[in-house]
């Protein structure tokens, strides 16, 4: 079953038909309440699915309407937990770690850019996105439409040619 969230049908889709090869590894920067992993999960069962999220740090809600604002009055209920994403997605690796702060070795054949927070150093965000990349993985950044960090995103992925856009997201290569 896929979970709620704010990432549309069309971008999921957008995701998983990236995911050409029957095993491979998608990073999820910025995973809420694992809607994007629950998604991919029934056709892609081989993958290594990883979230990197805050979570409960950054106190965001789920939405009562997710056609209305985030901050439309009576609109948001409980808070995002990191318990709460291993609920719709056990099979994941998890990190309750701001993007920033996330090391490994592993290297990645998707990395998804889902992240959203006015404290995110978005040039240094997805340079290190870069650095866990296999030589031929892919960004699949979002957030391009929104008001206030599509502007921001848009300045800073502009040295790197975006390969396909789909709604408020975009890949982009090495």
């Amino acid at each position: 079953m896929v979970t709620e969230g704010w990432i549309s049908l069309q971008e999921m889709e957008f995701v998983k038909k990236q995911m050409t090869s029957p095993v491979g590894n998608i990073l999820e920067v910025g995973s809420a309440n694992g809607r994007l992993f629950s998604y991919l999960y029934d056709s892609h069962p081989k993958w290594k699915y990883t979230a990197v999220d805050p979570w409960e740090q950054e106190n965001v809600r789920l939405q009562v309407d997710w056609e209305k604002g985030y901050f439309d009055p009576g609109n948001l209920k409980e808070v995002i937990t990191v318990d709460m994403f291993k609920s719709h997605c056990p099979y994941a690796e998890t990190h309750e770690v701001y993007f920033e702060n996330f090391e490994t070795s592993q290297k990645y054949d998707i990395i998804s850019m889902g992240l959203v927070s006015s404290s995110i150093d978005w040039k240094s965000s997805y340079n290190k996105a870069f650095s866990f990349l296999k030589d031929n993985g892919i960004i699949i950044g979002r957030n391009l439409t929104h008001k206030k960090y599509g502007p921001i995103i848009e300045k800073v992925i502009c040295d790197h040619k975006i390969v396909d856009k789909c709604k408020g997201s975009f890949i982009i290569r090495k």
